[in-house]
């Protein structure tokens, strides 16, 4: 199992430990014997239409079960509510990045610029820069480039004047 499976597998433990213990803490506080365990929120829905929970709690009268209940679903919503939200939302770009197998080819026949220099460092850099000019990423060419050509002349300047002396390395590193 990957990171990603792990991952979208803990969000949906706590997406259902919040939903369930919302059930539960609602139940809890209002005396409610007949069901202790927490359930899940659509059989509690469809139990809701068939079962009278407010006639399951005998040390209350049915006005007071219901104003009691619709306090503690305006004090539950509010912290919980943006919170499951949230985690719905995270669950959706997991799974989103689960399905997104497309790959874009940098094999591409287009190049942005072409050296012939024998240095591997400037051969990496010619790929990464024609990489990121086929992934329309212009910026990243542009910063690129700017490396390149300052080596460029930083090697012209080493070729011409040396690299021995102090002058020497005061004229290209200023």
């Amino acid at each position: 199992m990957n990171n990603l499976n792990k991952l979208k597998e803990r969000v949906k433990l706590i997406r259902k430990e919040l939903i369930e213990g919302n059930f539960r803490y609602k139940t809890d506080k209002l005396g409610n014997k007949l069901i202790s365990e927490p359930i899940n929120p659509d059989i509690y829905a469809k139990l809701k239409g068939i079962f009278d929970f407010a006639s399951a709690v005998l040390p209350y009268d049915k006005n007071s079960f219901v104003v009691m209940q619709k306090r503690l679903d305006e004090k539950w919503d509010e912290p919980i509510g943006p919170i499951i939200s949230v985690i719905d939302h995270l669950l959706k770009l997991i799974e989103m990045e689960e399905n997104d197998k497309f790959k874009k080819p940098m094999d591409t026949k287009e190049k942005f610029i072409t050296l012939k220099h024998s240095d591997y460092f400037y051969q990496k850099l010619e790929d990464e820069i024609n990489r990121c000019y086929t992934c329309r990423t212009y910026t990243a060419v542009l910063i690129l480039s700017r490396k390149l050509i300052e080596n460029l002349l930083i090697d012209v300047l080493r070729n011409k004047y040396g690299n021995k002396t102090k002058s020497a390395r005061e004229v290209y590193y200023r």
